[in-house]
């Protein structure tokens, strides 16, 4: 994990598992401290604490630091300087993050998707393509599944038809093969 730090010298990482639910539940506001406090009460799949190098010089550094592998799945790493991971007066990170072996490649609309281990393709993996967009009705940006396919024998499947496309809104690609899922948002 690659990590950007300032004025500190000990890092305090926590790693839950997520999913779908628990993210709606926790929501998006990170700038409330309600939001913080719906992550933070979320129980710890791990829990680290590093001493990151001394600079004393007030600027920006950056350093990577190694964590234990996870099993596929989704999860969140929230950051602290404050081995308490306190509201005030500590500054608290987040990164969303999926362990997966599903990889994809593409060229314009056509993709292909392997298994990041050995690069197979992954035959009759399913794809949905998610759509992003801004709703009056509820004041939120919601996803909807607009798109799905099915992978050749090839891992291949390709996406030429941008009528179904809408200008402006974000896509992304929801791919499962087995027990494993890679959703990119």
């Amino acid at each position: 994990v690659l990590v950007h730090y300032r004025n500190f010298t000990k890092g305090y990482f926590r790693i839950v598992k997520m999913d779908k639910k628990i993210k709606e539940e926790t929501g998006t506001d990170s700038w409330n401290d309600t939001y913080w406090q719906r992550l933070l009460q979320l129980p710890d799949y791990t829990s680290k604490e590093y001493n990151l190098p001394a600079t004393n010089d007030y600027q920006d550094h950056r350093v990577e630091i190694a964590l234990d592998a996870l099993p596929v799945g989704e999860y969140a790493l929230i950051a602290s300087s404050d081995k308490n991971f306190g509201l005030k007066s500590n500054a608290l990170a987040v990164q969303y993050f999926y362990v997966s072996d599903i990889a994809y490649l593409n060229n314009g609309g056509n993709y292909y998707v392997v298994s990041l281990s050995t690069g197979a393709p992954l035959a009759a993996a399913k794809v949905n393509l998610w759509q992003q967009a801004y709703t009056n009705q509820n004041n939120r940006t919601l996803a909807r599944t607009s798109i799905s396919f099915i992978t050749d024998k090839n891992g291949f499947f390709s996406f030429k038809d941008s009528s179904k496309l809408r200008p402006g809104h974000s896509y992304f690609l929801d791919v499962s093969f087995g027990n494993d899922r890679l959703f990119l948002d």
